[in-house]
Protein backbone atom coordinates (compact mmCIF):
# COMPACT_ATOMS: atom_id res chain seq x y z
CA UNK A 1 0.00 0.00 0.00
CA UNK A 2 2.78 2.44 0.88
CA UNK A 3 4.35 1.58 -2.24
CA UNK A 4 1.50 2.39 -4.35
CA UNK A 5 0.63 6.06 -2.75
CA UNK A 6 4.32 6.54 -3.21
CA UNK A 7 4.16 6.11 -7.07
CA UNK A 8 0.80 8.13 -7.00
CA UNK A 9 2.82 10.87 -5.22
CA UNK A 10 5.82 11.09 -7.64
CA UNK A 11 3.87 10.58 -10.75
CA UNK A 12 1.56 13.88 -9.47
CA UNK A 13 4.87 15.66 -8.52
CA UNK A 14 6.71 14.14 -12.27
CA UNK A 15 3.79 15.77 -14.00
CA UNK A 16 3.65 19.13 -12.20
CA UNK A 17 7.13 19.77 -12.80
CA UNK A 18 7.14 19.15 -16.22
CA UNK A 19 3.75 21.23 -17.12
CA UNK A 20 3.85 24.09 -14.26
CA UNK A 21 6.70 24.12 -11.49
CA UNK A 22 10.13 25.02 -12.04
CA UNK A 23 11.64 22.81 -14.79
CA UNK A 24 14.87 23.03 -12.81
CA UNK A 25 14.21 20.64 -10.49
CA UNK A 26 12.80 17.98 -13.62
CA UNK A 27 16.01 15.74 -13.47
CA UNK A 28 15.98 15.58 -9.70
CA UNK A 29 11.94 15.16 -9.97
CA UNK A 30 13.11 12.33 -12.46
CA UNK A 31 15.78 10.58 -10.46
CA UNK A 32 13.38 10.37 -7.24
CA UNK A 33 10.93 8.76 -9.44
CA UNK A 34 13.46 6.28 -11.18
CA UNK A 35 14.55 5.10 -7.48
CA UNK A 36 11.18 4.50 -6.25
CA UNK A 37 10.28 2.34 -9.15
CA UNK A 38 13.77 0.62 -8.66
CA UNK A 39 12.72 0.01 -5.42
CA UNK A 40 9.14 -1.71 -6.30
CA UNK A 41 11.22 -3.60 -8.76
CA UNK A 42 9.83 -2.00 -11.81
CA UNK A 43 12.78 -2.01 -13.74
CA UNK A 44 11.79 -0.79 -17.23
CA UNK A 45 9.93 2.31 -15.70
CA UNK A 46 12.79 3.12 -13.51
CA UNK A 47 15.48 2.82 -16.08
CA UNK A 48 13.12 5.15 -18.41
CA UNK A 49 12.85 7.98 -15.48
CA UNK A 50 16.99 7.56 -15.10
CA UNK A 51 17.41 8.22 -18.79
CA UNK A 52 14.87 10.94 -18.74
CA UNK A 53 16.91 12.76 -15.74
CA UNK A 54 19.96 12.56 -17.66
CA UNK A 55 18.70 13.96 -20.97
CA UNK A 56 17.07 17.04 -19.09
CA UNK A 57 20.61 17.91 -17.24
CA UNK A 58 22.13 20.56 -19.42
CA UNK A 59 26.09 19.93 -20.00
CA UNK A 60 28.16 20.46 -17.54
CA UNK A 61 25.32 20.73 -14.89
CA UNK A 62 24.98 19.25 -11.41
CA UNK A 63 27.73 16.62 -11.86
CA UNK A 64 26.90 14.90 -8.64
CA UNK A 65 23.23 14.02 -9.58
CA UNK A 66 24.02 12.72 -13.12
CA UNK A 67 27.22 10.53 -11.60
CA UNK A 68 24.36 8.97 -9.21
CA UNK A 69 22.21 8.41 -12.75
CA UNK A 70 24.53 6.55 -14.28
CA UNK A 71 25.83 4.32 -11.26
CA UNK A 72 21.77 3.22 -11.10
CA UNK A 73 21.81 2.84 -14.82
CA UNK A 74 25.05 0.53 -14.40
CA UNK A 75 23.66 -1.78 -11.67
CA UNK A 76 20.20 -2.27 -13.69
CA UNK A 77 22.62 -3.00 -16.75
CA UNK A 78 25.00 -5.48 -14.60
CA UNK A 79 22.43 -7.57 -13.29
CA UNK A 80 20.81 -8.01 -16.69
CA UNK A 81 24.33 -9.09 -18.17
CA UNK A 82 24.15 -6.52 -20.62
CA UNK A 83 28.37 -5.64 -19.49
CA UNK A 84 29.78 -3.45 -21.73
CA UNK A 85 26.68 -0.79 -21.11
CA UNK A 86 27.19 -1.61 -17.46
CA UNK A 87 30.66 -0.36 -17.93
CA UNK A 88 29.94 2.38 -19.92
CA UNK A 89 27.59 3.80 -16.88
CA UNK A 90 30.61 3.13 -14.19
CA UNK A 91 32.84 4.70 -16.35
CA UNK A 92 30.53 7.43 -16.83
CA UNK A 93 30.21 7.98 -13.32
CA UNK A 94 33.73 7.85 -12.57
CA UNK A 95 34.69 10.55 -14.91
CA UNK A 96 31.61 12.83 -13.15
CA UNK A 97 32.82 12.20 -9.83
CA UNK A 98 36.78 12.77 -11.16
CA UNK A 99 35.46 16.12 -12.34
CA UNK A 100 34.28 17.14 -8.99
CA UNK A 101 37.06 15.56 -6.61
CA UNK A 102 34.79 13.17 -5.04
CA UNK A 103 36.98 10.38 -3.49
CA UNK A 104 34.46 8.64 -1.89
CA UNK A 105 32.47 8.16 -4.75
CA UNK A 106 35.27 7.46 -7.03
CA UNK A 107 36.49 4.37 -5.08
CA UNK A 108 33.02 2.56 -5.34
CA UNK A 109 33.29 3.36 -9.16
CA UNK A 110 36.57 2.03 -9.52
CA UNK A 111 35.17 -1.22 -7.56
CA UNK A 112 31.76 -1.67 -9.91
CA UNK A 113 34.42 -1.28 -12.69
CA UNK A 114 36.46 -3.42 -11.15
CA UNK A 115 32.93 -5.84 -10.93
CA UNK A 116 32.24 -5.56 -14.19
CA UNK A 117 35.09 -6.68 -15.92
CA UNK A 118 35.12 -9.94 -13.84
CA UNK A 119 31.83 -10.42 -15.32
CA UNK A 120 33.88 -10.12 -18.23
CA UNK A 121 36.22 -12.86 -17.05
CA UNK A 122 38.73 -10.25 -17.94
CA UNK A 123 40.45 -10.83 -14.49
CA UNK A 124 43.88 -8.35 -14.83
CA UNK A 125 41.44 -5.67 -15.23
CA UNK A 126 39.00 -6.53 -12.74
CA UNK A 127 42.18 -6.64 -10.07
CA UNK A 128 43.70 -3.13 -11.67
CA UNK A 129 41.11 -1.68 -11.07
CA UNK A 130 40.11 -2.91 -7.57
CA UNK A 131 43.45 -2.07 -6.73
CA UNK A 132 43.65 1.13 -7.73
CA UNK A 133 40.15 1.51 -5.37
CA UNK A 134 42.44 -0.16 -2.69
CA UNK A 135 44.81 2.32 -2.54
CA UNK A 136 42.65 5.77 -3.05
CA UNK A 137 40.69 3.91 0.46
CA UNK A 138 43.83 3.86 2.10
CA UNK A 139 45.17 7.18 1.29
CA UNK A 140 41.68 8.18 2.37
CA UNK A 141 41.80 6.41 5.95
CA UNK A 142 38.50 5.34 6.44
CA UNK A 143 38.12 1.36 7.75
CA UNK A 144 34.86 0.74 6.18
CA UNK A 145 35.77 1.53 3.10
CA UNK A 146 39.50 -0.36 3.47
CA UNK A 147 37.24 -3.17 4.32
CA UNK A 148 34.83 -3.21 1.96
CA UNK A 149 37.39 -3.21 -0.60
CA UNK A 150 39.31 -5.78 1.17
CA UNK A 151 35.89 -8.08 0.82
CA UNK A 152 35.91 -7.65 -2.61
CA UNK A 153 40.02 -8.45 -3.31
CA UNK A 154 39.21 -11.74 -1.31
CA UNK A 155 36.41 -12.98 -3.36
CA UNK A 156 38.23 -11.85 -6.49
CA UNK A 157 41.18 -14.02 -5.44
CA UNK A 158 38.62 -17.31 -4.01
CA UNK A 159 37.52 -17.06 -7.52
CA UNK A 160 40.78 -17.54 -9.26
CA UNK A 161 41.77 -20.02 -6.50
CA UNK A 162 44.15 -18.25 -4.85
CA UNK A 163 43.40 -19.03 -0.73
CA UNK A 164 46.75 -17.41 0.51
CA UNK A 165 45.79 -14.17 -1.21
CA UNK A 166 41.98 -14.30 -0.14
CA UNK A 167 42.74 -15.47 3.52
CA UNK A 168 45.13 -11.86 3.60
CA UNK A 169 42.44 -9.50 2.49
CA UNK A 170 39.31 -11.37 4.23
CA UNK A 171 41.63 -11.91 8.01
CA UNK A 172 40.95 -8.19 9.22
CA UNK A 173 37.44 -8.25 8.69
CA UNK A 174 36.86 -11.70 9.80
CA UNK A 175 38.02 -10.54 13.58
CA UNK A 176 35.91 -8.05 13.50
CA UNK A 177 32.86 -9.41 11.75
CA UNK A 178 29.16 -8.70 13.22
CA UNK A 179 26.21 -10.17 12.90
CA UNK A 180 25.01 -7.50 10.20
CA UNK A 181 27.79 -9.35 7.33
CA UNK A 182 29.10 -12.59 9.29
CA UNK A 183 27.27 -14.95 6.93
CA UNK A 184 29.18 -13.43 3.51
CA UNK A 185 32.03 -13.56 5.32
CA UNK A 186 31.67 -16.69 7.33
CA UNK A 187 30.69 -17.97 3.88
CA UNK A 188 33.75 -16.54 1.78
CA UNK A 189 36.01 -17.68 4.74
CA UNK A 190 34.51 -21.22 4.28
CA UNK A 191 35.13 -21.49 0.12
CA UNK A 192 39.30 -20.13 1.26
CA UNK A 193 39.32 -22.72 3.88
CA UNK A 194 38.15 -25.85 1.74
CA UNK A 195 40.87 -24.71 -1.24
CA UNK A 196 43.91 -24.91 1.18
CA UNK A 197 42.50 -27.97 2.56
CA UNK A 198 41.45 -26.96 6.22
CA UNK A 199 38.51 -29.44 7.14
CA UNK A 200 38.51 -28.32 10.62
CA UNK A 201 38.83 -24.88 10.22
CA UNK A 202 35.66 -25.37 7.65
CA UNK A 203 33.76 -27.05 10.05
CA UNK A 204 34.55 -24.23 12.83
CA UNK A 205 33.16 -21.82 10.59
CA UNK A 206 30.21 -23.65 9.80
CA UNK A 207 29.36 -24.08 13.06
CA UNK A 208 29.02 -20.21 13.56
CA UNK A 209 26.63 -20.11 10.45
CA UNK A 210 24.56 -22.70 12.42
CA UNK A 211 24.24 -19.50 14.95
CA UNK A 212 24.16 -16.52 12.74
CA UNK A 213 24.05 -16.94 9.53
CA UNK A 214 20.94 -16.64 7.45
CA UNK A 215 19.19 -19.32 5.26
CA UNK A 216 21.71 -18.86 2.20
CA UNK A 217 24.90 -19.27 4.28
CA UNK A 218 23.08 -22.13 6.37
CA UNK A 219 22.36 -24.46 3.36
CA UNK A 220 26.05 -23.69 2.18
CA UNK A 221 27.54 -24.67 5.93
CA UNK A 222 25.51 -27.34 6.39
CA UNK A 223 26.40 -29.38 2.53
CA UNK A 224 30.12 -28.81 3.67
CA UNK A 225 29.55 -30.14 7.38
CA UNK A 226 27.77 -33.21 5.09
CA UNK A 227 30.29 -33.88 2.94
CA UNK A 228 33.42 -33.42 6.31
CA UNK A 229 31.21 -35.51 8.14
CA UNK A 230 30.71 -38.90 5.45
CA UNK A 231 34.57 -38.58 4.23
CA UNK A 232 34.89 -39.13 8.55
CA UNK A 233 32.80 -41.73 8.61
CA UNK A 234 30.41 -39.98 11.45
CA UNK A 235 27.11 -41.00 9.95
CA UNK A 236 25.06 -39.46 12.69
CA UNK A 237 26.42 -35.99 12.23
CA UNK A 238 26.15 -36.45 8.30
CA UNK A 239 22.69 -37.44 8.49
CA UNK A 240 21.98 -34.68 10.57
CA UNK A 241 23.17 -31.95 8.64
CA UNK A 242 22.13 -33.70 5.46
CA UNK A 243 18.56 -33.01 6.88
CA UNK A 244 19.16 -29.29 7.65
CA UNK A 245 20.53 -29.13 4.35
CA UNK A 246 17.66 -29.53 2.59
CA UNK A 247 15.38 -27.76 4.84
CA UNK A 248 17.38 -24.95 3.92
CA UNK A 249 17.50 -26.31 0.54
CA UNK A 250 13.73 -26.10 0.38
CA UNK A 251 13.42 -22.22 2.03
CA UNK A 252 15.44 -20.93 -0.61
CA UNK A 253 13.96 -22.26 -3.52
CA UNK A 254 10.54 -20.85 -2.15
CA UNK A 255 12.36 -17.33 -1.22
CA UNK A 256 13.74 -17.36 -5.33
CA UNK A 257 10.27 -18.59 -6.49
CA UNK A 258 8.26 -15.74 -4.52
CA UNK A 259 10.88 -13.42 -6.06
CA UNK A 260 10.55 -14.82 -9.87
CA UNK A 261 6.35 -14.34 -9.44
CA UNK A 262 6.96 -10.99 -7.80
CA UNK A 263 9.49 -9.33 -10.51
CA UNK A 264 7.31 -11.09 -13.34
CA UNK A 265 3.96 -9.21 -11.93
CA UNK A 266 5.59 -6.17 -12.00
CA UNK A 267 6.76 -6.64 -15.56
CA UNK A 268 3.60 -7.14 -16.68
CA UNK A 269 2.04 -4.07 -14.78
CA UNK A 270 4.18 -1.90 -16.75
CA UNK A 271 3.86 -3.68 -20.45
CA UNK A 272 -0.10 -3.59 -19.65
CA UNK A 273 0.35 0.32 -18.68
CA UNK A 274 2.27 1.08 -21.72
CA UNK A 275 -0.42 -0.89 -24.04
CA UNK A 276 -3.52 -0.36 -22.74
CA UNK A 277 -4.74 0.40 -25.99
CA UNK A 278 -4.36 -2.48 -27.17
CA UNK A 279 -6.98 -5.30 -27.84
CA UNK A 280 -8.53 -7.89 -24.91
CA UNK A 281 -7.32 -11.10 -26.98
CA UNK A 282 -3.54 -9.23 -27.21
CA UNK A 283 -3.69 -8.65 -23.60
CA UNK A 284 -4.50 -12.26 -22.46
CA UNK A 285 -1.89 -13.58 -24.70
CA UNK A 286 0.64 -11.54 -23.08
CA UNK A 287 -0.64 -13.00 -19.61
CA UNK A 288 -0.46 -16.23 -21.29
CA UNK A 289 3.28 -15.54 -22.33
CA UNK A 290 4.17 -15.05 -18.87
CA UNK A 291 2.32 -17.97 -17.32
CA UNK A 292 4.10 -20.05 -19.88
CA UNK A 293 7.30 -18.43 -18.84
CA UNK A 294 7.08 -18.58 -15.34
CA UNK A 295 6.33 -22.29 -15.80
CA UNK A 296 9.42 -22.43 -17.13
CA UNK A 297 11.26 -21.18 -15.12
CA UNK A 298 9.95 -23.20 -12.31
CA UNK A 299 10.35 -26.26 -14.37
CA UNK A 300 14.18 -25.39 -14.93
CA UNK A 301 14.72 -24.89 -11.12
CA UNK A 302 13.18 -28.55 -10.64
CA UNK A 303 15.03 -30.14 -13.44
CA UNK A 304 17.99 -28.55 -11.79
CA UNK A 305 17.95 -29.87 -8.25
CA UNK A 306 16.99 -33.54 -9.76
CA UNK A 307 19.81 -33.50 -12.10
CA UNK A 308 22.23 -32.39 -8.78
CA UNK A 309 20.58 -35.45 -6.93
CA UNK A 310 20.31 -38.10 -9.65
CA UNK A 311 23.21 -36.77 -11.92
CA UNK A 312 25.52 -40.65 -11.41
CA UNK A 313 22.24 -41.82 -13.10
CA UNK A 314 22.45 -39.88 -16.39
CA UNK A 315 23.40 -42.54 -18.75
CA UNK A 316 23.79 -40.30 -21.69
CA UNK A 317 26.82 -37.37 -21.41
CA UNK A 318 25.75 -35.98 -24.97
CA UNK A 319 21.90 -35.53 -23.55
CA UNK A 320 23.16 -33.78 -20.48
CA UNK A 321 25.57 -31.83 -22.41
CA UNK A 322 22.31 -31.04 -24.60
CA UNK A 323 19.90 -30.01 -21.33
CA UNK A 324 22.84 -28.22 -20.00
CA UNK A 325 23.25 -25.60 -23.21
CA UNK A 326 19.25 -24.99 -23.60
CA UNK A 327 19.35 -24.36 -19.58
CA UNK A 328 22.14 -21.46 -19.71
CA UNK A 329 19.94 -19.96 -22.79
CA UNK A 330 17.25 -19.66 -20.39
CA UNK A 331 18.06 -19.52 -17.23
CA UNK A 332 21.80 -17.83 -17.09
CA UNK A 333 21.08 -14.36 -15.85
CA UNK A 334 18.43 -15.54 -13.17
CA UNK A 335 21.25 -17.02 -10.98
CA UNK A 336 23.90 -14.33 -10.79
CA UNK A 337 20.89 -11.74 -10.11
CA UNK A 338 19.55 -13.61 -7.25
CA UNK A 339 23.32 -14.59 -5.98
CA UNK A 340 23.88 -10.61 -5.98
CA UNK A 341 20.17 -9.81 -4.45
CA UNK A 342 21.43 -12.42 -1.57
CA UNK A 343 25.10 -10.42 -1.26
CA UNK A 344 22.98 -6.83 -1.25
CA UNK A 345 20.37 -7.74 0.68
CA UNK A 346 23.24 -8.75 3.74
CA UNK A 347 25.08 -4.96 2.76
CA UNK A 348 22.11 -3.21 2.88
CA UNK A 349 21.55 -4.23 6.78
CA UNK A 350 25.53 -3.37 7.34
CA UNK A 351 24.42 0.27 5.94
CA UNK A 352 21.27 0.27 7.62
CA UNK A 353 22.61 -0.77 11.35
CA UNK A 354 26.07 1.85 10.71
CA UNK A 355 23.39 4.71 9.72
CA UNK A 356 21.83 3.85 13.12
CA UNK A 357 24.40 3.80 14.92
CA UNK A 358 26.28 7.25 13.19
CA UNK A 359 25.72 10.70 14.73
CA UNK A 360 23.58 12.73 13.05
CA UNK A 361 26.31 15.79 12.68
CA UNK A 362 28.56 13.10 10.96
CA UNK A 363 26.83 14.37 7.29
CA UNK A 364 29.87 13.46 5.07
CA UNK A 365 29.36 10.25 6.21
CA UNK A 366 25.31 9.27 6.41
CA UNK A 367 25.42 10.92 2.74
CA UNK A 368 27.90 8.22 1.74
CA UNK A 369 26.50 5.51 3.28
CA UNK A 370 23.03 6.76 1.20
CA UNK A 371 24.39 6.66 -1.38
CA UNK A 372 26.01 3.09 -1.28
CA UNK A 373 22.77 1.78 0.10
CA UNK A 374 20.61 3.45 -2.98
CA UNK A 375 22.93 2.08 -5.14
CA UNK A 376 22.43 -1.29 -3.56
CA UNK A 377 18.30 -0.70 -3.53
CA UNK A 378 18.74 0.18 -7.53
CA UNK A 379 20.62 -3.21 -8.10
CA UNK A 380 18.21 -5.50 -7.20
CA UNK A 381 15.19 -5.04 -9.42
CA UNK A 382 17.10 -5.84 -12.71
CA UNK A 383 16.06 -9.61 -14.32
CA UNK A 384 13.18 -8.25 -15.89
CA UNK A 385 14.85 -5.67 -18.51
CA UNK A 386 15.17 -9.10 -20.92
CA UNK A 387 11.28 -9.34 -21.00
CA UNK A 388 10.88 -6.00 -21.76
CA UNK A 389 13.11 -6.26 -24.62
CA UNK A 390 11.81 -9.35 -25.77
CA UNK A 391 8.08 -7.42 -25.65
CA UNK A 392 9.87 -4.09 -27.76
CA UNK A 393 11.20 -6.44 -30.46
CA UNK A 394 8.05 -8.55 -30.74
CA UNK A 395 6.41 -5.16 -31.32
CA UNK A 396 9.04 -3.78 -33.89
CA UNK A 397 8.76 -6.73 -35.70
CA UNK A 398 5.12 -6.88 -35.60
CA UNK A 399 4.86 -3.31 -37.34
CA UNK A 400 7.74 -4.20 -39.70
CA UNK A 401 6.82 -4.39 -44.15
CA UNK A 402 7.90 -8.12 -44.03
CA UNK A 403 5.88 -9.20 -41.11
CA UNK A 404 2.73 -7.68 -42.56
CA UNK A 405 3.26 -9.00 -45.54
CA UNK A 406 3.58 -12.54 -44.85
CA UNK A 407 0.47 -12.12 -42.32
CA UNK A 408 -1.14 -11.11 -45.22
CA UNK A 409 0.31 -14.35 -47.47
CA UNK A 410 -0.54 -16.64 -44.31
CA UNK A 411 -4.55 -15.74 -45.22
CA UNK A 412 -5.97 -19.01 -46.23
CA UNK A 413 -8.08 -17.05 -49.21
CA UNK A 414 -4.30 -15.62 -50.04
CA UNK A 415 -2.93 -16.53 -53.52
CA UNK A 416 0.16 -15.44 -52.75
CA UNK A 417 3.13 -17.15 -51.25
CA UNK A 418 6.80 -16.24 -49.91
CA UNK A 419 9.35 -16.48 -52.12
CA UNK A 420 12.94 -17.10 -51.00
CA UNK A 421 13.96 -13.87 -50.93
CA UNK A 422 10.91 -12.95 -48.63
CA UNK A 423 11.95 -16.46 -46.31
CA UNK A 424 15.24 -14.52 -46.02
CA UNK A 425 14.49 -11.05 -45.61
CA UNK A 426 12.14 -12.45 -42.35
CA UNK A 427 15.62 -14.59 -40.99
CA UNK A 428 17.22 -10.79 -41.18
CA UNK A 429 14.24 -9.25 -39.41
CA UNK A 430 14.37 -12.02 -36.59
CA UNK A 431 17.98 -12.15 -35.78
CA UNK A 432 18.00 -8.52 -36.03
CA UNK A 433 15.67 -7.96 -33.08
CA UNK A 434 15.86 -11.97 -31.41
CA UNK A 435 20.44 -11.96 -31.39
CA UNK A 436 21.99 -14.89 -32.58
CA UNK A 437 18.22 -16.77 -32.65
CA UNK A 438 19.81 -18.53 -35.46
CA UNK A 439 23.10 -19.50 -34.25
CA UNK A 440 21.48 -20.62 -31.22
CA UNK A 441 18.77 -22.79 -33.01
CA UNK A 442 21.51 -24.35 -35.03
CA UNK A 443 23.69 -24.86 -32.00
CA UNK A 444 21.35 -26.89 -30.20
CA UNK A 445 20.20 -28.90 -33.36
CA UNK A 446 20.45 -29.48 -36.90
CA UNK A 447 17.20 -28.32 -38.95
CA UNK A 448 15.95 -29.25 -42.45
CA UNK A 449 14.72 -25.88 -44.59
CA UNK A 450 11.45 -26.60 -43.52
CA UNK A 451 11.54 -27.46 -39.73
CA UNK A 452 13.51 -24.04 -39.67
CA UNK A 453 10.68 -22.38 -41.31
CA UNK A 454 8.09 -23.63 -39.06
CA UNK A 455 10.35 -22.46 -36.31
CA UNK A 456 10.53 -18.80 -37.41
CA UNK A 457 7.11 -19.06 -37.69
CA UNK A 458 6.68 -20.34 -34.25
CA UNK A 459 9.00 -17.68 -32.95
CA UNK A 460 6.79 -14.73 -34.50
CA UNK A 461 3.30 -16.58 -32.84
CA UNK A 462 2.06 -17.20 -35.95
CA UNK A 463 -0.85 -19.49 -35.32
CA UNK A 464 -0.60 -23.59 -36.70
CA UNK A 465 -3.60 -22.88 -39.45
CA UNK A 466 -1.55 -19.87 -40.76
CA UNK A 467 1.74 -21.71 -40.47
CA UNK A 468 0.21 -24.23 -42.65
CA UNK A 469 -0.76 -21.79 -45.43
CA UNK A 470 2.93 -20.56 -45.79
CA UNK A 471 4.46 -23.77 -45.35
CA UNK A 472 2.19 -25.61 -47.96
CA UNK A 473 1.18 -28.00 -45.59
CA UNK A 474 -1.43 -29.58 -43.42
CA UNK A 475 -1.92 -28.68 -39.89
CA UNK A 476 -1.39 -32.30 -38.76
CA UNK A 477 2.05 -32.36 -39.98
CA UNK A 478 2.81 -28.72 -38.56
CA UNK A 479 2.47 -30.40 -35.39
CA UNK A 480 3.79 -33.44 -36.24
CA UNK A 481 7.53 -31.35 -37.31
CA UNK A 482 7.27 -29.17 -33.93
CA UNK A 483 6.38 -32.67 -31.94
CA UNK A 484 9.74 -34.24 -33.95
CA UNK A 485 12.29 -30.76 -33.74
CA UNK A 486 11.52 -31.03 -29.13
CA UNK A 487 12.52 -34.89 -29.54
CA UNK A 488 15.25 -34.35 -31.85
CA UNK A 489 16.64 -31.65 -29.23
CA UNK A 490 15.92 -33.03 -25.92
CA UNK A 491 15.96 -36.86 -27.00
CA UNK A 492 12.57 -37.23 -24.92
CA UNK A 493 8.66 -36.67 -25.97
CA UNK A 494 7.21 -33.47 -25.06
CA UNK A 495 4.70 -32.82 -27.83
CA UNK A 496 4.29 -29.38 -30.37
CA UNK A 497 3.60 -27.02 -27.12
CA UNK A 498 7.02 -27.82 -25.38
CA UNK A 499 8.52 -27.00 -28.64
CA UNK A 500 6.90 -23.70 -29.27
CA UNK A 501 7.73 -23.09 -25.50
CA UNK A 502 11.19 -23.57 -25.79
CA UNK A 503 11.06 -21.35 -28.98
CA UNK A 504 9.52 -18.64 -27.66
CA UNK A 505 12.44 -17.98 -24.61
CA UNK A 506 14.85 -17.87 -27.20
Amino acid sequence: MKAKEEKENITELVDYYEHRGDRTLLPTTYYYAGRIYAETQNAPQALDYFQKANDALKQGEDTDLRSRIYSQMGYLFHYQEVYDEALKMFTAAYQCNKATNDTIAMIYDLRDISTEYEAKDNHDKAFEYLKKAYCMAKQYNDKYMIGNIESYMSSLYEIQHEPDSAFKYLQKKLNNTGVTDSSSTYSLIIDIHKLKGNKDSVLYYCKKIEHVGNVYAKKHAYRQMTEIYLERNNHTEANRCFKMYKIYSDSVKAIKRTDIIARMNAMYNYQAKEKENIMLQENNNRIIIIIIFVSIITCILLITLILYVKYSKIKSKKQMLHYEYSKRILNDSLKRTEEHINKNKDKIKELQSKLNSIDKENIELRKELEREKERLLSSNIITKIGIKERAAAHEAIMNSPIYQAFYRMADNTSDLHPSNKDWANLEKLINREYDNFTNKLNSLCKLSVIEYRVSMLVKLKFKPKRISNLICCSEPNISTIRSRLYFKTFRKKGGCSKWDEFISSL
